[in-house]
């Protein structure tokens, strides 16, 4: 089954990203709140969303069984992630 890689930027690396997702069998899904964003070229799904907000990258982590997040350069998505994984994290410790 593939790995399915949440990108919420990185727009300036999308052909790197591709070609990694390529020859590891990576399905892209893109989130963020700009249509129009480069990097959905290369994501098989999109969502627009505020990719600052935590839950609703939850929310698209969940409902795609995502397995890993590429940020991008971006801080307040960094933050975002970084707190949406803090989460997720310390309720599976504490499970």
């Amino acid at each position: 089954m593939s790995k399915r890689l949440l990108i919420l930027g990185g727009s300036s690396w999308k052909s790197a990203i591709k070609k990694y997702a390529e020859e590891h069998d990576i399905v892209l899904i893109g989130a963020g709140y700009d249509a129009n964003a480069p990097y959905y070229d290369i994501c098989q799904k999109k969502y627009l969303i505020d990719s600052t907000d935590a839950e609703a990258v939850r929310k698209v982590v969940s409902d795609e069984r995502i397995d890993g997040i590429y940020p991008g350069g971006s801080e307040p998505v960094i933050a975002a992630a970084i707190d949406l994984l803090h989460r997720q994290t310390v309720g599976k410790l504490t499970e």
